[in-house]
Protein backbone atom coordinates (compact mmCIF):
# COMPACT_ATOMS: atom_id res chain seq x y z
CA UNK A 1 0.00 0.00 0.00
CA UNK A 2 1.14 3.55 -0.76
CA UNK A 3 -0.10 5.61 2.17
CA UNK A 4 -0.43 9.40 2.21
CA UNK A 5 -1.23 11.14 5.48
CA UNK A 6 -3.46 14.18 5.08
CA UNK A 7 -4.29 16.77 7.69
CA UNK A 8 -8.05 17.28 7.58
CA UNK A 9 -9.57 20.70 6.94
CA UNK A 10 -13.21 21.73 6.74
CA UNK A 11 -13.10 21.15 2.97
CA UNK A 12 -12.27 17.47 3.60
CA UNK A 13 -15.52 16.90 5.49
CA UNK A 14 -16.85 14.35 3.02
CA UNK A 15 -13.71 12.21 3.33
CA UNK A 16 -13.93 12.46 7.10
CA UNK A 17 -17.62 11.53 7.03
CA UNK A 18 -16.93 8.53 4.82
CA UNK A 19 -14.23 7.03 7.03
CA UNK A 20 -16.06 7.82 10.28
CA UNK A 21 -19.26 6.11 9.09
CA UNK A 22 -17.29 3.05 8.00
CA UNK A 23 -15.53 3.00 11.37
CA UNK A 24 -18.84 3.10 13.26
CA UNK A 25 -20.31 0.40 11.04
CA UNK A 26 -17.23 -1.79 11.59
CA UNK A 27 -16.94 -1.19 15.34
CA UNK A 28 -20.27 0.21 16.57
CA UNK A 29 -19.34 -0.10 20.24
CA UNK A 30 -15.83 1.33 20.09
CA UNK A 31 -16.29 5.08 19.82
CA UNK A 32 -18.86 6.20 22.38
CA UNK A 33 -21.21 7.39 19.62
CA UNK A 34 -23.53 5.64 17.19
CA UNK A 35 -23.77 5.28 13.45
CA UNK A 36 -27.22 6.86 13.54
CA UNK A 37 -25.89 9.93 15.33
CA UNK A 38 -23.11 10.32 12.78
CA UNK A 39 -25.48 9.84 9.82
CA UNK A 40 -27.69 12.63 11.17
CA UNK A 41 -24.93 15.22 11.15
CA UNK A 42 -25.29 18.00 8.59
CA UNK A 43 -22.51 19.29 6.35
CA UNK A 44 -21.98 22.10 8.85
CA UNK A 45 -21.56 19.61 11.66
CA UNK A 46 -18.97 17.63 9.73
CA UNK A 47 -17.09 20.79 8.79
CA UNK A 48 -16.96 21.74 12.45
CA UNK A 49 -15.62 18.31 13.35
CA UNK A 50 -12.97 18.60 10.66
CA UNK A 51 -11.81 22.03 11.86
CA UNK A 52 -11.85 21.42 15.61
CA UNK A 53 -8.69 23.28 16.65
CA UNK A 54 -6.64 20.13 17.07
CA UNK A 55 -5.20 17.73 14.52
CA UNK A 56 -7.19 15.18 12.53
CA UNK A 57 -5.34 12.93 10.10
CA UNK A 58 -6.56 10.64 7.36
CA UNK A 59 -4.48 7.88 5.83
CA UNK A 60 -5.22 7.73 2.11
CA UNK A 61 -4.45 4.84 -0.22
CA UNK A 62 -4.70 6.09 -3.80
CA UNK A 63 -6.91 8.93 -2.58
CA UNK A 64 -9.26 6.64 -0.64
CA UNK A 65 -9.37 7.03 3.17
CA UNK A 66 -8.42 3.79 4.92
CA UNK A 67 -7.66 5.05 8.44
CA UNK A 68 -8.16 8.02 10.73
CA UNK A 69 -7.05 9.46 14.05
CA UNK A 70 -6.98 12.76 15.87
CA UNK A 71 -5.35 14.68 18.70
CA UNK A 72 -6.97 17.41 20.74
CA UNK A 73 -6.12 19.41 23.88
CA UNK A 74 -9.35 20.41 25.66
CA UNK A 75 -7.76 23.08 27.85
CA UNK A 76 -4.51 24.94 28.47
CA UNK A 77 -2.96 22.08 30.42
CA UNK A 78 -0.01 19.85 29.54
CA UNK A 79 -2.07 16.90 28.28
CA UNK A 80 -3.29 16.13 24.77
CA UNK A 81 -5.70 13.30 23.94
CA UNK A 82 -5.61 10.97 20.95
CA UNK A 83 -9.09 10.00 19.77
CA UNK A 84 -10.93 8.14 17.01
CA UNK A 85 -8.15 5.79 15.92
CA UNK A 86 -9.48 3.32 13.35
CA UNK A 87 -8.05 1.37 10.42
CA UNK A 88 -10.11 -0.25 7.68
CA UNK A 89 -9.85 -4.06 7.79
CA UNK A 90 -8.34 -4.08 4.28
CA UNK A 91 -5.46 -1.90 5.51
CA UNK A 92 -4.72 -3.73 8.76
CA UNK A 93 -1.38 -5.45 8.98
CA UNK A 94 0.30 -2.86 6.74
CA UNK A 95 1.58 -0.53 9.49
CA UNK A 96 -0.98 2.19 8.74
CA UNK A 97 -2.09 2.58 12.36
CA UNK A 98 1.52 2.96 13.45
CA UNK A 99 2.12 5.69 10.85
CA UNK A 100 -0.92 7.58 12.05
CA UNK A 101 -0.02 7.28 15.72
CA UNK A 102 3.60 8.32 15.12
CA UNK A 103 2.44 11.41 13.23
CA UNK A 104 -0.02 12.37 15.96
CA UNK A 105 2.61 11.97 18.70
CA UNK A 106 5.14 13.99 16.68
CA UNK A 107 2.59 16.82 16.47
CA UNK A 108 2.03 16.68 20.24
CA UNK A 109 5.66 16.41 21.34
CA UNK A 110 6.86 20.05 21.11
CA UNK A 111 3.92 21.57 22.98
CA UNK A 112 2.71 19.02 25.53
CA UNK A 113 4.05 16.89 28.36
CA UNK A 114 1.95 13.80 27.85
CA UNK A 115 -0.46 12.05 25.49
CA UNK A 116 -3.40 10.02 26.77
CA UNK A 117 -5.81 7.73 24.95
CA UNK A 118 -8.39 5.05 25.67
CA UNK A 119 -8.64 1.53 24.33
CA UNK A 120 -11.76 -0.61 24.58
CA UNK A 121 -11.45 -3.87 26.50
CA UNK A 122 -10.85 -6.75 24.14
CA UNK A 123 -9.22 -4.62 21.45
CA UNK A 124 -5.90 -6.38 21.91
CA UNK A 125 -4.46 -5.36 18.54
CA UNK A 126 -4.85 -1.65 19.24
CA UNK A 127 -3.50 -2.07 22.76
CA UNK A 128 -0.39 -3.86 21.44
CA UNK A 129 0.19 -0.98 19.02
CA UNK A 130 -0.05 1.63 21.76
CA UNK A 131 2.22 -0.28 24.11
CA UNK A 132 4.77 -0.77 21.33
CA UNK A 133 4.94 3.03 21.00
CA UNK A 134 5.64 3.52 24.70
CA UNK A 135 2.13 4.03 26.08
CA UNK A 136 1.62 2.65 29.58
CA UNK A 137 -1.61 1.93 31.50
CA UNK A 138 -2.57 4.46 34.15
CA UNK A 139 -4.74 1.96 36.02
CA UNK A 140 -7.91 3.91 35.19
CA UNK A 141 -10.94 2.10 33.75
CA UNK A 142 -14.34 3.58 33.02
CA UNK A 143 -17.49 2.72 31.04
CA UNK A 144 -17.25 3.37 27.31
CA UNK A 145 -20.35 5.54 27.63
CA UNK A 146 -23.30 5.83 29.96
CA UNK A 147 -25.09 2.50 30.25
CA UNK A 148 -22.47 0.54 28.28
CA UNK A 149 -21.23 -2.76 29.73
CA UNK A 150 -17.90 -2.22 27.96
CA UNK A 151 -14.98 -0.70 29.82
CA UNK A 152 -12.20 1.45 28.36
CA UNK A 153 -8.65 1.53 29.68
CA UNK A 154 -6.60 4.73 29.82
CA UNK A 155 -3.01 4.66 28.56
CA UNK A 156 -0.44 7.43 28.84
CA UNK A 157 2.77 8.37 27.01
CA UNK A 158 5.13 10.78 28.77
CA UNK A 159 6.79 13.04 26.20
CA UNK A 160 9.29 14.80 28.46
CA UNK A 161 10.58 12.45 31.11
CA UNK A 162 13.57 14.49 32.19
CA UNK A 163 15.12 17.94 31.90
CA UNK A 164 17.47 16.84 29.11
CA UNK A 165 14.82 15.31 26.84
CA UNK A 166 14.03 17.48 23.81
CA UNK A 167 11.12 17.50 21.36
CA UNK A 168 11.37 15.16 18.41
CA UNK A 169 12.38 16.93 15.20
CA UNK A 170 10.64 15.89 11.99
CA UNK A 171 10.95 17.65 8.61
CA UNK A 172 7.92 17.35 6.34
CA UNK A 173 7.25 18.16 2.71
CA UNK A 174 5.90 21.66 2.15
CA UNK A 175 2.18 21.97 2.83
CA UNK A 176 0.34 24.43 0.60
CA UNK A 177 -2.06 25.17 3.46
CA UNK A 178 0.60 26.75 5.67
CA UNK A 179 0.13 30.32 4.34
CA UNK A 180 -3.62 30.19 4.94
CA UNK A 181 -3.03 28.85 8.45
CA UNK A 182 -0.70 31.79 9.09
CA UNK A 183 -3.37 34.21 7.91
CA UNK A 184 -5.84 32.85 10.46
CA UNK A 185 -3.24 33.13 13.23
CA UNK A 186 -2.25 36.64 12.16
CA UNK A 187 -5.86 37.81 12.16
CA UNK A 188 -6.29 36.62 15.74
CA UNK A 189 -3.05 38.31 16.79
CA UNK A 190 -3.95 41.57 15.07
CA UNK A 191 -7.30 41.62 16.85
CA UNK A 192 -5.76 41.00 20.26
CA UNK A 193 -2.67 43.21 19.97
CA UNK A 194 -4.09 46.15 18.03
CA UNK A 195 -1.66 49.00 17.49
CA UNK A 196 1.01 47.34 19.65
CA UNK A 197 1.80 45.11 16.65
CA UNK A 198 3.52 47.29 14.05
CA UNK A 199 3.51 44.33 11.68
CA UNK A 200 2.88 40.59 11.77
CA UNK A 201 4.92 38.41 9.43
CA UNK A 202 5.00 34.77 8.44
CA UNK A 203 8.65 33.77 8.82
CA UNK A 204 10.67 30.57 8.90
CA UNK A 205 10.59 27.66 6.50
CA UNK A 206 6.81 27.32 6.33
CA UNK A 207 6.72 30.82 4.79
CA UNK A 208 8.87 29.81 1.78
CA UNK A 209 6.94 28.13 -1.07
CA UNK A 210 8.08 24.57 -1.68
CA UNK A 211 10.45 24.43 1.30
CA UNK A 212 10.34 21.36 3.56
CA UNK A 213 9.89 22.26 7.21
CA UNK A 214 8.79 21.25 10.66
CA UNK A 215 5.01 21.51 10.82
CA UNK A 216 5.18 24.67 12.95
CA UNK A 217 4.04 28.12 11.83
CA UNK A 218 6.62 30.71 12.87
CA UNK A 219 5.18 34.20 13.34
CA UNK A 220 7.14 37.39 13.96
CA UNK A 221 5.30 40.21 15.69
CA UNK A 222 7.20 43.49 15.35
CA UNK A 223 6.75 46.00 18.17
CA UNK A 224 8.24 49.33 19.18
CA UNK A 225 9.14 48.22 22.70
CA UNK A 226 9.42 44.71 24.15
CA UNK A 227 8.62 46.14 27.57
CA UNK A 228 5.26 47.58 26.51
CA UNK A 229 2.80 46.20 29.12
CA UNK A 230 0.06 46.00 26.51
CA UNK A 231 2.03 43.29 24.73
CA UNK A 232 1.69 40.54 27.31
CA UNK A 233 -1.85 41.61 28.12
CA UNK A 234 -2.83 41.19 24.46
CA UNK A 235 -1.31 37.73 24.23
CA UNK A 236 -3.04 36.67 27.43
CA UNK A 237 -6.44 37.54 25.97
CA UNK A 238 -5.76 34.82 23.41
CA UNK A 239 -4.61 32.32 26.02
CA UNK A 240 -0.94 32.60 24.96
CA UNK A 241 1.65 32.52 27.73
CA UNK A 242 5.20 33.93 27.93
CA UNK A 243 8.20 31.59 27.76
CA UNK A 244 11.73 31.88 29.08
CA UNK A 245 13.20 32.55 25.61
CA UNK A 246 14.51 36.13 25.61
CA UNK A 247 17.42 36.13 23.16
CA UNK A 248 18.26 34.99 19.63
CA UNK A 249 21.43 33.45 18.24
CA UNK A 250 23.98 36.17 17.38
CA UNK A 251 25.63 35.64 13.96
CA UNK A 252 29.45 35.87 13.71
CA UNK A 253 30.60 39.45 13.16
CA UNK A 254 27.23 40.97 14.08
CA UNK A 255 27.03 43.76 16.62
CA UNK A 256 26.01 42.53 20.04
CA UNK A 257 24.76 45.87 21.28
CA UNK A 258 22.25 45.73 24.15
CA UNK A 259 18.81 44.76 22.90
CA UNK A 260 19.92 44.03 19.33
CA UNK A 261 19.16 40.29 19.64
CA UNK A 262 16.64 40.43 22.48
CA UNK A 263 13.17 39.01 21.93
CA UNK A 264 10.09 37.74 23.66
CA UNK A 265 8.50 34.45 22.80
CA UNK A 266 5.02 33.26 23.67
CA UNK A 267 3.54 29.78 23.82
CA UNK A 268 0.45 29.54 21.63
CA UNK A 269 -2.84 28.39 23.17
CA UNK A 270 -3.20 24.61 23.27
CA UNK A 271 -6.26 24.84 21.01
CA UNK A 272 -4.14 26.32 18.18
CA UNK A 273 -2.19 24.34 15.65
CA UNK A 274 1.56 24.21 16.41
CA UNK A 275 2.82 27.80 16.32
CA UNK A 276 5.89 29.71 17.50
CA UNK A 277 5.17 33.33 18.43
CA UNK A 278 8.31 35.48 18.23
CA UNK A 279 8.21 39.15 19.27
CA UNK A 280 11.05 41.47 18.21
CA UNK A 281 11.62 45.21 18.18
CA UNK A 282 11.47 47.12 14.92
CA UNK A 283 14.86 47.84 13.36
CA UNK A 284 16.78 45.36 15.52
CA UNK A 285 19.21 42.89 13.98
CA UNK A 286 17.07 39.85 14.77
CA UNK A 287 13.92 41.43 13.34
CA UNK A 288 15.72 42.17 10.07
CA UNK A 289 17.44 38.74 9.99
CA UNK A 290 14.15 36.83 9.95
CA UNK A 291 12.69 38.90 7.11
CA UNK A 292 15.80 38.91 4.92
CA UNK A 293 16.35 35.18 5.40
CA UNK A 294 12.77 34.51 4.30
CA UNK A 295 12.81 36.81 1.29
CA UNK A 296 16.16 35.57 0.02
CA UNK A 297 15.04 31.92 0.14
CA UNK A 298 11.84 32.91 -1.65
CA UNK A 299 13.95 34.46 -4.40
CA UNK A 300 16.42 31.55 -4.71
CA UNK A 301 14.89 28.07 -5.14
CA UNK A 302 18.36 26.51 -5.32
CA UNK A 303 19.38 27.98 -1.95
CA UNK A 304 16.05 26.89 -0.46
CA UNK A 305 16.54 23.34 -1.76
CA UNK A 306 20.06 23.13 -0.34
CA UNK A 307 18.85 24.45 3.00
CA UNK A 308 16.04 21.87 3.06
CA UNK A 309 18.54 19.07 2.43
CA UNK A 310 20.63 20.20 5.39
CA UNK A 311 17.62 20.31 7.70
CA UNK A 312 16.34 16.94 6.54
CA UNK A 313 19.72 15.30 7.11
CA UNK A 314 20.06 16.89 10.55
CA UNK A 315 16.60 15.73 11.56
CA UNK A 316 17.48 12.19 10.50
CA UNK A 317 20.79 12.27 12.38
CA UNK A 318 19.49 14.00 15.53
CA UNK A 319 15.70 13.52 15.72
CA UNK A 320 15.66 13.76 19.52
CA UNK A 321 18.58 16.11 20.14
CA UNK A 322 17.57 19.72 19.57
CA UNK A 323 20.91 21.01 20.84
CA UNK A 324 22.81 19.06 18.18
CA UNK A 325 20.28 20.02 15.50
CA UNK A 326 20.56 23.76 16.15
CA UNK A 327 24.31 23.67 16.77
CA UNK A 328 24.67 22.90 13.05
CA UNK A 329 21.55 24.60 11.70
CA UNK A 330 22.33 28.06 13.14
CA UNK A 331 25.76 28.36 11.45
CA UNK A 332 24.22 27.09 8.20
CA UNK A 333 21.65 29.89 8.44
CA UNK A 334 24.51 32.36 8.95
CA UNK A 335 26.15 31.07 5.76
CA UNK A 336 22.87 31.53 3.90
CA UNK A 337 22.71 35.08 5.26
CA UNK A 338 26.09 35.90 3.70
CA UNK A 339 24.54 35.28 0.28
CA UNK A 340 21.33 36.98 1.38
CA UNK A 341 23.17 40.18 2.26
CA UNK A 342 24.78 40.27 -1.19
CA UNK A 343 21.38 39.70 -2.78
CA UNK A 344 19.83 42.44 -0.64
CA UNK A 345 22.50 44.93 -1.75
CA UNK A 346 22.10 43.94 -5.42
CA UNK A 347 18.31 44.32 -5.49
CA UNK A 348 17.96 47.16 -2.99
CA UNK A 349 16.06 45.08 -0.46
CA UNK A 350 14.91 46.55 2.83
CA UNK A 351 12.61 45.16 5.55
CA UNK A 352 9.93 47.71 4.62
CA UNK A 353 10.35 47.56 0.86
CA UNK A 354 8.77 45.61 -1.97
CA UNK A 355 6.51 42.72 -1.12
CA UNK A 356 7.56 42.65 2.53
CA UNK A 357 6.04 46.04 3.40
CA UNK A 358 3.31 46.01 6.04
CA UNK A 359 2.17 49.13 7.80
CA UNK A 360 0.66 49.31 11.28
CA UNK A 361 -2.09 46.78 11.73
CA UNK A 362 -1.29 44.85 8.52
CA UNK A 363 0.17 41.42 8.10
CA UNK A 364 2.63 39.97 5.62
CA UNK A 365 3.49 36.44 4.61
Amino acid sequence: MSIELRRVTADDWQLLRDVRLRALADAPEAFGSTLAQAESLTEGGWRQRADNGGLTLLALDDGHPVAMGGAFAPDDGPTVFVWGMWTDPVARGHGVGGQLLDALVAWCRPSYDEVRLHVTEGNDGARRLYVSRGFEPTGTWEPLCEGSPLQIEELRLLLHQGPTQQPRIAIEAHDERWPAEFERIAAALAGALGEVALRIDHIGSTSVPGLAAKDVIDVQVTVADLADPRLEAGFRTLGATPTEHTRDHVPPGATDAPGEWSKRMFRAPSSWRRTHLHVREVGRGNQRYALLFRDYLRSSPSAATAYARVKTALAQLHPDDADAYYAVKDPVCDLVMEAAEQWAHAVGWSPDGGTTHASRGQVSC
